[in-house]
Protein backbone atom coordinates (compact mmCIF):
# COMPACT_ATOMS: atom_id res chain seq x y z
CA UNK A 1 0.00 0.00 0.00
CA UNK A 2 1.42 3.30 -0.99
CA UNK A 3 1.92 6.21 1.66
CA UNK A 4 -0.68 8.04 -0.25
CA UNK A 5 -3.68 5.46 0.14
CA UNK A 6 -2.21 5.02 4.01
CA UNK A 7 -2.73 8.82 4.73
CA UNK A 8 -6.21 8.31 2.55
CA UNK A 9 -7.53 5.73 5.22
CA UNK A 10 -5.98 7.75 8.29
CA UNK A 11 -7.78 10.84 6.95
CA UNK A 12 -11.11 8.82 7.08
CA UNK A 13 -10.77 7.38 10.20
CA UNK A 14 -9.76 11.18 11.88
CA UNK A 15 -13.02 12.01 10.58
CA UNK A 16 -14.60 9.53 12.64
CA UNK A 17 -12.87 10.31 15.75
CA UNK A 18 -13.96 13.80 15.04
CA UNK A 19 -17.42 12.75 14.60
CA UNK A 20 -16.77 10.90 17.84
CA UNK A 21 -15.48 13.76 20.14
CA UNK A 22 -18.87 16.08 18.95
CA UNK A 23 -21.13 13.30 20.73
CA UNK A 24 -23.62 14.28 23.76
CA UNK A 25 -22.44 13.06 27.08
CA UNK A 26 -19.09 11.77 26.26
CA UNK A 27 -17.23 10.15 29.31
CA UNK A 28 -14.80 12.54 29.67
CA UNK A 29 -11.95 9.65 30.31
CA UNK A 30 -12.96 8.44 26.98
CA UNK A 31 -12.77 12.02 25.53
CA UNK A 32 -9.49 11.85 26.38
CA UNK A 33 -8.65 8.69 24.94
CA UNK A 34 -10.19 9.72 21.29
CA UNK A 35 -8.10 13.33 21.43
CA UNK A 36 -4.79 11.34 22.15
CA UNK A 37 -5.48 8.77 19.38
CA UNK A 38 -6.12 11.33 16.60
CA UNK A 39 -2.84 13.27 18.04
CA UNK A 40 -1.05 10.36 17.61
CA UNK A 41 -2.56 9.23 14.11
CA UNK A 42 -2.14 13.25 12.74
CA UNK A 43 1.99 13.03 14.38
CA UNK A 44 2.35 9.78 12.60
CA UNK A 45 1.19 10.49 9.68
CA UNK A 46 1.74 14.15 9.38
CA UNK A 47 -1.71 15.02 8.10
CA UNK A 48 -4.68 17.47 9.92
CA UNK A 49 -8.08 16.60 9.52
CA UNK A 50 -8.71 20.20 9.74
CA UNK A 51 -6.05 21.55 7.46
CA UNK A 52 -7.45 22.58 4.23
CA UNK A 53 -4.17 21.33 2.02
CA UNK A 54 -4.95 17.41 3.98
CA UNK A 55 -8.45 17.67 3.16
CA UNK A 56 -8.37 18.42 -0.51
CA UNK A 57 -5.65 15.40 -0.89
CA UNK A 58 -6.86 12.84 1.15
CA UNK A 59 -10.24 13.51 1.65
CA UNK A 60 -11.79 10.50 -0.40
CA UNK A 61 -15.56 10.75 0.94
CA UNK A 62 -15.22 7.53 2.55
CA UNK A 63 -17.59 6.73 5.41
CA UNK A 64 -15.79 4.23 7.94
CA UNK A 65 -18.50 4.19 9.93
CA UNK A 66 -21.08 2.92 6.93
CA UNK A 67 -18.78 0.19 5.81
CA UNK A 68 -18.67 -0.90 9.25
CA UNK A 69 -22.57 -0.94 9.76
CA UNK A 70 -22.92 -2.65 6.30
CA UNK A 71 -20.72 -5.14 7.46
CA UNK A 72 -22.47 -5.93 11.10
CA UNK A 73 -25.75 -6.27 9.23
CA UNK A 74 -23.98 -9.00 7.22
CA UNK A 75 -23.42 -10.99 10.25
CA UNK A 76 -26.67 -10.51 11.68
CA UNK A 77 -27.81 -13.78 13.00
CA UNK A 78 -30.73 -15.61 11.45
CA UNK A 79 -34.30 -14.99 13.09
CA UNK A 80 -34.75 -18.69 14.00
CA UNK A 81 -31.68 -18.68 15.70
CA UNK A 82 -31.99 -15.06 17.55
CA UNK A 83 -34.50 -16.72 19.26
CA UNK A 84 -33.58 -20.01 19.97
CA UNK A 85 -31.07 -18.40 21.97
CA UNK A 86 -33.05 -15.71 23.48
CA UNK A 87 -35.22 -18.56 24.67
CA UNK A 88 -31.98 -20.29 26.66
CA UNK A 89 -31.12 -16.71 28.31
CA UNK A 90 -35.13 -16.21 29.44
CA UNK A 91 -34.58 -19.66 31.09
CA UNK A 92 -31.33 -18.90 32.52
CA UNK A 93 -33.06 -15.95 33.81
CA UNK A 94 -35.42 -18.04 35.45
CA UNK A 95 -33.36 -20.46 37.34
CA UNK A 96 -31.40 -17.88 38.40
CA UNK A 97 -34.55 -16.62 40.20
CA UNK A 98 -35.23 -19.96 41.01
CA UNK A 99 -31.35 -19.63 42.77
CA UNK A 100 -30.77 -22.61 40.43
CA UNK A 101 -27.58 -21.16 39.74
CA UNK A 102 -25.51 -24.00 37.76
CA UNK A 103 -28.59 -25.14 35.97
CA UNK A 104 -28.50 -20.88 34.90
CA UNK A 105 -25.21 -21.03 34.08
CA UNK A 106 -26.08 -24.05 31.60
CA UNK A 107 -28.33 -22.40 29.81
CA UNK A 108 -26.38 -18.99 29.48
CA UNK A 109 -23.45 -21.21 27.65
CA UNK A 110 -26.21 -22.61 25.59
CA UNK A 111 -26.88 -18.60 24.43
CA UNK A 112 -23.75 -17.86 23.90
CA UNK A 113 -22.89 -20.88 21.92
CA UNK A 114 -25.51 -19.85 19.47
CA UNK A 115 -24.46 -16.05 19.64
CA UNK A 116 -21.14 -14.86 20.53
CA UNK A 117 -21.50 -11.27 19.83
CA UNK A 118 -24.36 -10.52 22.05
CA UNK A 119 -22.95 -8.96 25.40
CA UNK A 120 -26.56 -9.29 27.65
CA UNK A 121 -25.45 -13.43 27.58
CA UNK A 122 -21.86 -12.86 28.82
CA UNK A 123 -22.66 -10.36 31.38
CA UNK A 124 -26.23 -12.59 32.76
CA UNK A 125 -23.27 -15.94 32.70
CA UNK A 126 -21.30 -13.75 34.94
CA UNK A 127 -23.75 -13.16 37.23
CA UNK A 128 -24.56 -16.80 37.76
CA UNK A 129 -20.58 -17.55 38.00
CA UNK A 130 -20.53 -14.82 41.21
CA UNK A 131 -23.50 -16.99 42.45
CA UNK A 132 -21.17 -19.84 41.76
CA UNK A 133 -18.05 -18.25 44.08
CA UNK A 134 -16.20 -18.58 40.65
CA UNK A 135 -15.58 -14.43 40.47
CA UNK A 136 -12.25 -15.20 37.77
CA UNK A 137 -14.56 -16.55 35.40
CA UNK A 138 -16.97 -13.68 36.41
CA UNK A 139 -14.57 -10.92 36.10
CA UNK A 140 -13.68 -12.56 32.24
CA UNK A 141 -17.17 -12.74 30.97
CA UNK A 142 -18.32 -9.31 32.66
CA UNK A 143 -14.54 -8.25 30.35
CA UNK A 144 -16.02 -10.20 26.91
CA UNK A 145 -19.57 -8.04 27.41
CA UNK A 146 -17.19 -5.18 27.76
CA UNK A 147 -15.59 -6.26 24.46
CA UNK A 148 -19.24 -6.22 22.60
CA UNK A 149 -20.37 -3.32 24.65
CA UNK A 150 -18.13 -0.58 26.35
CA UNK A 151 -21.01 1.40 27.23
CA UNK A 152 -22.62 -1.32 28.60
CA UNK A 153 -23.66 0.01 32.49
CA UNK A 154 -24.79 -3.40 34.16
CA UNK A 155 -21.86 -5.13 32.84
CA UNK A 156 -19.78 -2.47 34.74
CA UNK A 157 -21.86 -2.90 38.08
CA UNK A 158 -20.69 -6.38 37.91
CA UNK A 159 -17.45 -6.60 36.93
CA UNK A 160 -17.23 -4.00 39.91
CA UNK A 161 -18.65 -6.59 42.31
CA UNK A 162 -16.80 -9.92 41.05
CA UNK A 163 -13.38 -7.62 41.35
CA UNK A 164 -13.99 -6.58 44.63
CA UNK A 165 -15.62 -10.24 45.71
CA UNK A 166 -11.92 -11.34 44.14
CA UNK A 167 -10.08 -8.58 46.60
CA UNK A 168 -8.89 -6.78 43.70
CA UNK A 169 -10.07 -3.27 45.34
CA UNK A 170 -8.36 -0.77 42.56
CA UNK A 171 -9.63 -2.15 40.08
CA UNK A 172 -13.20 -2.65 41.58
CA UNK A 173 -12.89 1.29 42.07
CA UNK A 174 -12.26 1.87 37.98
CA UNK A 175 -15.07 -0.40 37.28
CA UNK A 176 -17.97 0.82 39.72
CA UNK A 177 -16.42 4.65 38.66
CA UNK A 178 -17.31 3.35 35.12
CA UNK A 179 -20.57 1.48 35.76
CA UNK A 180 -21.53 5.11 37.97
CA UNK A 181 -20.65 7.02 34.99
CA UNK A 182 -23.10 5.23 32.83
CA UNK A 183 -25.97 4.61 35.36
CA UNK A 184 -25.38 8.06 37.78
CA UNK A 185 -28.73 7.18 39.51
CA UNK A 186 -27.74 3.29 40.55
CA UNK A 187 -27.40 3.69 44.34
CA UNK A 188 -26.35 0.27 44.68
CA UNK A 189 -23.60 1.22 42.23
CA UNK A 190 -22.67 4.50 45.00
CA UNK A 191 -22.98 2.19 47.76
CA UNK A 192 -20.64 -0.76 46.61
CA UNK A 193 -18.00 2.13 45.63
CA UNK A 194 -18.23 3.34 49.71
CA UNK A 195 -17.51 -0.14 50.43
CA UNK A 196 -14.23 -0.64 47.48
CA UNK A 197 -13.20 3.11 49.10
CA UNK A 198 -13.50 1.56 52.62
CA UNK A 199 -11.26 -1.41 51.24
CA UNK A 200 -8.27 0.66 49.61
CA UNK A 201 -8.16 3.01 53.02
CA UNK A 202 -8.16 -0.17 55.09
CA UNK A 203 -5.68 -2.14 52.63
CA UNK A 204 -1.75 -1.56 53.99
CA UNK A 205 0.52 -1.54 51.27
CA UNK A 206 3.72 -1.87 53.49
CA UNK A 207 2.74 -5.20 55.32
CA UNK A 208 2.61 -3.92 58.90
CA UNK A 209 -0.15 -4.61 61.23
CA UNK A 210 -2.65 -2.49 61.14
CA UNK A 211 -2.41 0.05 64.00
CA UNK A 212 -6.45 1.14 63.29
CA UNK A 213 -7.79 -1.68 66.03
CA UNK A 214 -6.38 -0.27 68.91
CA UNK A 215 -8.42 2.58 69.11
CA UNK A 216 -7.03 5.72 70.81
CA UNK A 217 -4.15 4.01 72.63
CA UNK A 218 -2.54 7.29 73.25
CA UNK A 219 -5.62 8.42 75.82
CA UNK A 220 -3.69 5.85 78.43
CA UNK A 221 -0.85 8.25 79.08
CA UNK A 222 -3.43 11.12 79.56
CA UNK A 223 -4.75 8.94 82.74
CA UNK A 224 -3.04 10.19 86.09
CA UNK A 225 -4.11 6.85 87.37
CA UNK A 226 -2.49 4.69 84.66
CA UNK A 227 0.72 6.72 84.62
CA UNK A 228 1.23 6.63 88.33
CA UNK A 229 0.38 2.43 88.23
CA UNK A 230 3.30 2.94 85.49
CA UNK A 231 5.49 5.06 87.90
CA UNK A 232 4.90 1.98 90.37
CA UNK A 233 6.08 -0.61 88.10
CA UNK A 234 8.90 0.75 86.68
CA UNK A 235 10.25 1.16 90.30
CA UNK A 236 10.71 -2.70 90.93
CA UNK A 237 14.09 -3.73 89.66
CA UNK A 238 12.47 -6.77 87.70
CA UNK A 239 10.04 -4.73 85.94
CA UNK A 240 13.06 -2.65 84.92
CA UNK A 241 15.14 -5.54 83.55
CA UNK A 242 12.23 -6.57 81.88
CA UNK A 243 11.78 -2.80 80.09
CA UNK A 244 15.35 -2.97 79.56
CA UNK A 245 15.23 -6.10 77.37
CA UNK A 246 12.21 -4.85 75.99
CA UNK A 247 13.89 -1.27 74.71
CA UNK A 248 17.07 -2.92 73.94
CA UNK A 249 15.31 -5.68 71.75
CA UNK A 250 13.70 -2.92 69.81
CA UNK A 251 16.12 0.07 69.20
CA UNK A 252 19.21 -2.18 70.23
CA UNK A 253 20.03 -2.26 66.60
CA UNK A 254 20.13 1.35 65.58
CA UNK A 255 23.40 1.54 67.83
CA UNK A 256 24.89 -1.30 65.93
CA UNK A 257 24.18 0.03 62.47
CA UNK A 258 25.32 -2.46 59.27
CA UNK A 259 26.40 -5.07 62.21
CA UNK A 260 22.93 -5.71 62.98
CA UNK A 261 21.67 -5.59 59.37
CA UNK A 262 24.22 -7.65 58.36
CA UNK A 263 23.72 -10.27 61.92
CA UNK A 264 19.72 -10.49 60.79
CA UNK A 265 19.07 -8.81 57.42
CA UNK A 266 20.10 -11.93 55.78
CA UNK A 267 18.97 -14.67 58.99
CA UNK A 268 15.15 -14.96 59.40
CA UNK A 269 15.76 -17.12 62.45
CA UNK A 270 17.88 -14.25 63.96
CA UNK A 271 14.71 -11.61 63.11
CA UNK A 272 12.12 -14.00 64.47
CA UNK A 273 14.13 -14.64 68.04
CA UNK A 274 14.85 -11.13 67.82
CA UNK A 275 11.40 -10.52 67.83
CA UNK A 276 10.09 -13.25 69.93
CA UNK A 277 11.90 -11.25 72.58
CA UNK A 278 10.32 -8.42 71.87
CA UNK A 279 6.87 -10.30 72.62
CA UNK A 280 7.90 -12.09 75.78
CA UNK A 281 9.59 -8.51 77.30
CA UNK A 282 6.00 -7.32 76.23
CA UNK A 283 3.95 -9.99 77.65
CA UNK A 284 5.83 -9.65 81.24
CA UNK A 285 4.65 -5.89 81.37
CA UNK A 286 1.50 -6.25 80.63
CA UNK A 287 1.08 -8.82 83.24
CA UNK A 288 2.54 -7.07 85.69
CA UNK A 289 0.30 -3.88 84.75
CA UNK A 290 -3.06 -6.37 84.99
CA UNK A 291 -2.08 -8.13 88.37
CA UNK A 292 -1.36 -4.60 90.08
CA UNK A 293 -4.96 -2.97 88.24
CA UNK A 294 -7.16 -5.12 86.49
CA UNK A 295 -10.13 -2.70 86.91
CA UNK A 296 -8.04 -0.06 85.42
CA UNK A 297 -6.65 -2.50 82.88
CA UNK A 298 -10.50 -3.66 82.10
CA UNK A 299 -11.28 -0.12 81.44
CA UNK A 300 -8.19 0.90 79.50
CA UNK A 301 -9.24 -1.62 76.64
CA UNK A 302 -13.05 -0.67 76.63
CA UNK A 303 -11.79 2.89 76.26
CA UNK A 304 -9.32 1.75 72.94
CA UNK A 305 -12.03 -0.59 71.88
CA UNK A 306 -9.61 -3.77 71.36
CA UNK A 307 -11.03 -6.06 69.11
CA UNK A 308 -14.78 -4.52 68.67
CA UNK A 309 -14.42 -2.66 65.62
CA UNK A 310 -16.84 -3.36 63.45
CA UNK A 311 -15.74 -4.84 59.40
CA UNK A 312 -16.45 -3.61 56.38
CA UNK A 313 -19.76 -3.41 55.36
CA UNK A 314 -20.93 -6.67 52.93
CA UNK A 315 -21.17 -5.48 49.04
CA UNK A 316 -24.50 -5.32 47.48
CA UNK A 317 -24.97 -7.88 44.94
CA UNK A 318 -26.92 -6.46 42.44
CA UNK A 319 -28.53 -9.94 41.58
CA UNK A 320 -30.65 -9.76 45.10
CA UNK A 321 -32.28 -6.31 44.08
CA UNK A 322 -32.18 -6.44 39.90
CA UNK A 323 -33.86 -8.60 37.42
CA UNK A 324 -31.71 -10.33 34.59
CA UNK A 325 -31.88 -8.68 31.00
Amino acid sequence: MSLEAKRTLIYAFLKFLRDELKQENIAPDFKESLEVASQCLESSYEIAVDDEICKNNFDSGIDLLSIAEKSVIKKELPADLKEKADKHKTEGNELMRQEKFQEALEQYNKAIEIDKSNAVYYCNRAAAYSKLSDFVSSIEDCKNALKIDPSYGKAWGRLGLALLSNNQFEEAYEAYNKAIQLEPNNEGYKQNLKIVEEKLKNTNPTGLPDMSQFGNMMSMFNNPQFMNMATQLMSDPHMQNVMSNLVGSMFGGAQTGEQTSEATGSNPEAQNAGFDSILNSAQQWAQQMNQANPDLIRQMRERMNLGNNPGPSSPSNDQSKESQN
